[in-house]
């Protein structure tokens, strides 16, 4: 057992399918262990493969009540998560959550102070960034290939909205619900990607959000339009009941030069374009737990996870309002 000591003791909320995905990928690991673990409602099923003899829990209560826990990992659906991560915040938690965040702006803001006021860590796990495609990309903008980024693209037309198995989000949800949580889960890892590439204030955001044949309940489209800091432009268009996938992964334009499918373009001397691949055995590793094992340091830095999610949510919500009403909303840079 004393290498099990060393290992970093998780608790987990939530035994859907996102649950039992944590469960898998941490028993893999060496420098993570699930050491207790509970269902996050009544819909969810109290099986737990993988989790140490004693360490299934009949409640959330009981879970938190656990000292030996380094932190709590919360893997609920809508509409539990906020109200846990500020159980267990206030019982004294590190608290990790899956995203996209349940939780309006203001009840995201909310739990930051929170976790400030208790001295304990928030992390927001990244939302889809371990894809080949983005991984490519951002590769590509560090090298500083393309100069400065002024412009960038993505078209993702499909139906790939994931289940929910354990009904926490059931068939008892409207149409519009549902609508909604497509919204939320696919342009939260679009912009969440497109600020990681930008890496600029985004200025305004205008919007157009339809949701789609009421014989598809999940099917949404969207268009957002974001302006950012220095004159850059980014575009992201959704349609999830298109007749046939189709995903151009991230297109960048820069000052020297241009991306598109893991590809770069540049001009040489002459004048002609030429295209290269990038290289993908170059790509950075990516782990999705890495902050939960090496917590950034300094005073604030414990939340940049959890600022970044709040300045995706920002933008997702000002998108809203500006379907709405038909009209550019700025952006604050708060």
């Amino acid at each position: 057992m004393a290498a099990a000591d060393s290992r970093i003791r998780v608790g987990l909320i939530g035994l859907n399918r996102m649950g039992a995905y944590h469960l898998e990928r941490i028993r893999l690991r060496g420098d993570l262990v699930v050491t207790a673990a509970c269902p996050a409602g009544r819909a969810e099923s109290a099986q737990a493969p993988h989790v140490p003899a004693g360490g299934l829990c009949s409640s959330v209560d009981e879970l938190l009540a656990r000292d030996e826990l380094d932190f709590v990992l919360i893997a609920a659906r809508p509409p539990a998560q906020f109200h846990l991560a500020v159980m267990a915040l206030q019982a004294g938690k590190n608290v990790a959550l899956e995203p996209p965040l349940d939780a309006s702006v203001g009840e995201a803001d909310e739990l930051l102070a929170i976790a400030r006021r208790t001295g304990r860590k928030l992390w927001v796990l990244p939302s889809r960034r371990d894809g080949i495609e983005f991984l490519a990309a951002q590769k590509t903008v560090e090298s500083a290939v393309l100069g400065s980024i002024y412009s960038a693209r993505l078209v993702s037309w499909g139906k790939a909205v994931p289940g929910d198995d354990e009904g926490a989000c059931g068939p008892e949800l409207s149409r519009q619900d549902r609508a909604d949580r497509a919204l939320s889960f696919f342009a939260f890892q679009y912009v969440d990607q497109l600020l990681q590439l930008v890496r600029r204030p985004p200025r305004s955001v205008f919007a157009r959000i339809s949701p789609l044949p009421a014989t598809d309940p999940e099917a949404i489209a969207f268009t957002f339009s974001i302006a950012f800091d220095d004159g850059v432009d980014a575009l992201i268009d959704v349609n999830l009941h298109s007749g046939a996938p189709f995903n151009s992964g991230w297109m960048l334009a820069g000052a020297k030069g241009g991306y598109c499918g893991k590809r770069v373009y540049v001009a040489d001397p002459s004048g002609e374009i030429c295209d290269a691949p990038v290289s993908l055995a170059d790509l950075p590793t990516f782990d999705a737990y890495a902050e939960m094992i090496n917590p950034p340091r300094g005073d604030d830095e414990p939340f940049s996870s959890a600022r970044n999610a709040l300045s995706v949510m920002r933008l997702i919500d000002a998108a809203r309002r500006s379907s709405a009403c038909g009209q550019a909303i700025p952006l604050s840079e708060s």
